[in-house]
């Protein structure tokens, strides 16, 4: 769909909307059709059209899954529905009908060019998942409002002419679509806005053809300096969303590897320390001599966090021998498989051709004698043809018993490797907790012993005052901030608070190393469960389907051979 389809035909063969007049609803008085097999066979477009499958074959003789075009024009049509199985659509065109709303589209993922010009829609929706479409046409609807196309990335070629469209601001959304060349809004009511033309060349990018004008790149240039100032702060907050959604993608990345190689909840931890320590929060008086309480946290932040990057990277490397052994697993499942079923289809075409013979030498026989020998041995024959079939596959659920042993081997391996791995690195956790904890209480009592002994050394300072206040003589403990002065003198709260810290702390660790190694065993667990699931249901289809083929067909068809010939006689 390009220029010249952008709105040239109107309504049942009429001129198109004239520019600037707003579009009309279609109300004909027509009997609306709906969508039916047979409307959709009649609208197959499989001759000179760059999208049909087969040019040689017919409407008739397509099959639904085959058909990339479909041409509804000028049908009456109401409703969009009734589309289901033609998941290959590629062109789509339901112009000049009297749909009215966009709908039962979603699964046609493959679409590319849809063309709903002069119909009654009022609004942009339903089109979200038709991620690859290069070419929509809404030309001359009841349009007022741009939206419901942010997801179309690839849309090239856009028609909305004709429409109700009334605010530029709205258009903006369309700087969101940089592949936008082409772009129709012709017969609006933006359109009679002097500033129009100037604006939209302004704020939408890389246009090549504006209503059926190619774009001058002079005037784009005039265009954009006149928004000169409008424009570069839609670029900063342009910017900016771009940096954010590029470390949201990165994290969200991260994230994925993280859980994939079980290791969730690892890199938060530390965060999690601290900012769900209530009992740190009591002691956070500690700060105000030298920062002692932040200094001690930063320092084992450092080593905390170091040592759990360290981890992760050994184990987020450990994972991909997981995803070599999972790969290899599956080419050998594969392998087996199609090396055996490609046996037993020999094994049935091998069958079917003696079975061919059979039957003509028995049509052509008069030896009522002969004929019984013939049926006879071809029953026997596929008798023996059932035993070789399911001897096939005891053979494939030996070797897949096989091929799954050696595989469960090899993740097994791994997962031991990363349990005990685990295993060693929380403890190094709780080395580096405890090393916190004890240093953290010993600065504490150094300080509650220096505070005790300068208020001593105060209180003998002001008895040498006659008349003086104790308390408030000047000296060392007065240099200590009051909420200060009310921890240190409260010796079960300040080091009963650490201590409480320091358990909590450890809860949290060995909770996380329990989770953790958990999953590691239930990863393969629930791998074997699943491999088992699907190879007892694939072997039930195997044998439904050798049961079928010897006992529902070979054998059926033995016995109308024979009971036809006997009716004959």
């Amino acid at each position: 769909m390009r220029l010249r389809q952008f709105g040239a035909v109107g309504h049942a063969g009429r001129p198109g909307v004239p520019t600037g007049r707003m579009a009309h609803k279609v109300t004909d008085p027509v009997e609306p059709v709906v969508i039916c097999n047979q409307l959709i066979r009649d609208a197959i477009v499989v001759k000179d059209d760059e999208g049909a499958v087969d040019p040689q074959k017919t409407q008739q003789e397509v099959q639904w899954h085959e058909v990339t075009c479909l041409s509804f024009s000028y049908k009456d049509i109401l409703g969009i529905n009734n589309l289901v199985g033609l998941d290959n659509l590629v062109k789509l065109k339901l112009d000049n009908n009297k749909i009215w709303k966009i709908q039962n589209l979603g699964h046609l993922v493959n679409l590319e060019w849809l063309d709903l010009s002069f119909n009654n829609i009022e609004k942009i929706e339903g089109l979200e998942t038709l991620t690859k479409l290069t070419d929509l046409a809404l030309f001359n609807n009841l349009i007022t409002e741009v939206e419901g196309i942010g997801t179309l990335q690839e849309l090239s070629a856009l028609s909305l002419g004709n429409n109700r469209l009334e605010n530029l601001d709205g258009l903006m959304c369309l700087r969101k679509i940089p592949s936008i060349r082409i772009l129709n809004l012709d017969g609006n009511p933006i359109c009679l806005n002097e500033d129009y033309r100037q604006y939209v060349l302004a704020h939408i990018k890389d246009l090549r053809y504006l209503d059926y004008r190619l774009v001058d790149t002079v005037a784009v240039q005039a265009a954009r300096e006149r928004y000169q100032d409008q424009i570069l702060e839609i670029e900063e907050g342009e910017s900016q969303t771009e940096r954010e959604r590029s470390a949201a993608a990165a994290k969200g990345a991260r994230e994925k590897v993280i859980a994939e190689a079980n290791l969730s909840g690892l890199d938060t931890l530390f965060n999690r320390l601290v900012d769900e320590d209530k009992d740190l929060k009591k002691v956070e008086a500690l700060d105000t001599h030298n920062n002692m309480l932040e200094e001690t946290i930063d320092e084992y932040r450092r080593d905390f966090e170091h040592a759990v990057e360290e981890f992760m990277e050994t184990v987020t490397e450990r994972r991909k021998i997981k995803v070599t052994e999972t790969k290899d697993f599956s080419e050998a499942m594969v392998q087996a498989t199609e090396k055996n079923m490609q046996s037993g289809i020999s094994m049935i075409a091998e069958f079917d051709q003696l079975k061919k013979e059979t039957f003509l030498a028995y049509a052509e026989s008069t030896d009522l004698g002969e004929k019984d020998r013939l049926i006879a041995d071809l029953r026997e024959r596929n008798e023996l043809l059932r035993d070789d079939l399911m001897k096939l596959e005891v053979a494939l659920q030996e070797q897949v018993d096989e091929v799954t042993g050696v595989y469960y081997k090899l993740f097994k391996e791994v997962v031991d490797t990363n349990v005990t791995a685990f295993q060693d690195f929380f403890q190094k956790l709780r080395v580096l907790e405890q090393a916190w904890g004890d240093k953290l209480g010993e600065q504490a009592k150094d300080l509650m012993n220096t505070f005790n002994a300068q208020k001593d050394a105060d209180k003998e300072k002001g008895k040498g005052d006659k008349g003086g206040d104790p308390d408030m003589s000047i000296g060392g403990a007065m240099e200590f901030d009051e909420s200060l002065k009310a921890l240190l003198g409260d010796k079960e709260l300040l080091l009963g608070s650490i201590v409480a810290s320091h358990e909590n702390h450890g809860m949290l660790i060995d909770g996380l190393e329990d989770q953790l190694v958990n999953n590691e065993k239930k990863e393969l667990e629930s791998i074997m469960e699943d491999l088992q699931t699907q190879e007892h249901k694939r072997s039930r289809l195997r044998v439904s389907e050798v049961l079928r083929i010897v006992d529902e067909v070979s054998a059926v068809q033995i016995d109308e051979v024979v009971a036809a010939d006997r009716e004959y006689e």
